[in-house]
């Protein structure tokens, strides 16, 4: 880029000499043809004009340069700019790219999130239902019990009773 800048420039600057070269041409064959009519006094006038010309010249080739110069410096401030603009996008897309992975993930997470109440829901359904059957069992087993040692006692009165009994036999027989 800055060689073709380059290139347009030096092109603009021999365009320039050469209009003036042609310009310096007409002017001294204009001073010749008046130098052989009038004589002196229109020479002076003409060499005067002739160096307004070129003084003229020089200031515009100075500011053209100086034109020139500040054009390359906005070109490559441009591509300077340019190049920052596409590292931003760049930038941009991966934010954008993260920006869809992350959701992706939040989604993924809120899934399993889901899933996870629903297992824990359901464990603590069977927790409960466990939890009620081992109740159950517990009053079973104390209903059982208390049974087992209304039983015990029936049975130990039973045991008391038959001794009593079996001794008044034996009183009765002997």
């Amino acid at each position: 880029m800055r060689k073709a800048i380059n290139d347009r420039v030096g092109k603009m600057i021999y365009n320039i000499k050469e209009n003036r070269s042609k310009k310096q041409a007409a002017t001294a064959a204009k001073l010749r043809d008046c130098q052989g009519k009038e004589g002196g006094g229109s020479l002076s006038r003409l060499q005067e004009e002739l160096a307004d010309v070129q003084r003229k010249l020089s200031v515009y080739e100075t500011q053209m340069g100086l034109n020139i110069l500040r054009l390359s410096d906005l070109m490559k401030e441009k591509m300077d700019m340019q190049k920052e603009m596409d590292g931003l996008q760049c930038k941009l897309r991966e934010s954008e790219d993260r920006c869809v992975w992350s959701e992706g993930q939040v989604d993924q997470l809120k899934s399993s999130s889901e899933s996870n109440q629903r297992e824990e829901q359901g464990f603590h359904k069977r927790l409960y239902n466990i939890m009620l059957r081992a109740l159950g069992m517990a009053r079973g087993f104390r209903q059982q019990s208390s049974e087992q040692g209304r039983h015990r006692l029936q049975d130990r009165q039973l045991t008391e009773e038959m001794s009593l009994l079996e001794l008044e036999d034996k009183e009765e027989n002997v």
